[in-house]
């Protein structure tokens, strides 16, 4: 792993998860919290877009009975 991909910041935890934390070889530590941190990180970015769909959404007149059928079956033609 090259250093310069990495940045070192300070974190706080609650005790009973530090513990947990001081468990995990001193190497493993930081991918750890790291993956845990990414994985978060992007369930919160999608759960963004999800609420702004949805706010979208609220926003559009609803598309014509047959629509939706409609483009499929084009779509499966064009292949």
């Amino acid at each position: 792993m090259k250093k310069a991909n990495f940045e070192r910041i300070n974190i706080i935890f609650p005790k009973q998860v530090a513990e947990k934390l001081r468990r995990i070889p001193v190497g493993s530590r930081s991918q750890l919290v790291a993956a845990a941190a990414e994985k978060v990180l992007e369930e919160k970015r999608k759960a963004g877009i999800y609420e702004r769909l949805l706010e979208l959404r609220k926003n559009q007149n609803p598309l014509p009975p047959g629509t939706i059928v409609k483009w499929v079956r084009e779509d499966r033609g064009s292949h």
